[in-house]
């Protein structure tokens, strides 16, 4: 009898098994993202220019790139519409914020702002210059590589160990560390 329940067990283990182990990382990414991240469109608003931060913005996205053969990002001149990550600076008015990531969708009645785990079509990287401008180079580099970090669907990342991915500290590492690619890796593939 014990025999027959533990064969009829092993099936249902089986089935979920592969929803166990996606759930353990899953805490670091979130689910939906790009609908593809092969192509993805970076492209900087004059203004990130005009406040200095063009250099800083370029290095950022570029970290990101050759981690996983599933992640490509190009620099473009004009603003697209799809699959793109589009950064401004500014102020954002009543925050202490250095930057911030948010989402959207392109429909029939223009943009939406969706979740960050909801599927999107753009993410919006937005630099708080004063804030920003308390930073030193270094500081403020990994604050924008960060946010790109999000962009790419990456959450904070509280575990020990280095991460730009972290929410409450300011680092300098000037690149993602490998707990940092490793998430990204997990999220969209080697």
């Amino acid at each position: 009898m014990n025999v027959k329940r533990i064969l009829l067990l092993i099936p249902s283990l089986a089935f979920l098994l592969p929803t166990i182990l996606v759930s353990a990382h899953s805490d670091h990414y979130n689910p939906n993202g790009y609908a593809g991240a092969q192509n993805l469109k970076y492209w900087r608003d004059a203004s990130v220019s005009s406040t200095g931060y063009h250099n800083r913005a370029d290095t950022a996205y570029a970290t990101w790139n050759n981690i996983s053969s599933k992640v490509a990002i190009s620099r473009v001149t004009s603003e697209s519409t799809y699959y793109s990550i589009v950064v401004y600076a500014g102020t954002i008015s009543g925050s202490t914020v250095y930057a911030v990531a948010d989402y959207w969708t392109y429909g029939f009645f223009g943009w939406s702002q969706v979740n960050p785990g909801d599927a999107r079509d753009r993410s919006r990287i937005r630099l708080n210059t004063p804030q920003m401008n308390t930073l030193t180079s270094a500081e403020s580099t990994d604050v924008i590589i960060h946010e790109f970090g999000h962009a790419l669907s990456l959450r904070h990342n509280d575990d020990s160990g280095a991460s730009v991915m972290k929410e409450y500290e300011l680092t300098t590492y000037g690149s993602p560390q490998q707990t940092d690619k490793d998430h990204l890796k997990q999220k969209w593939g080697n």
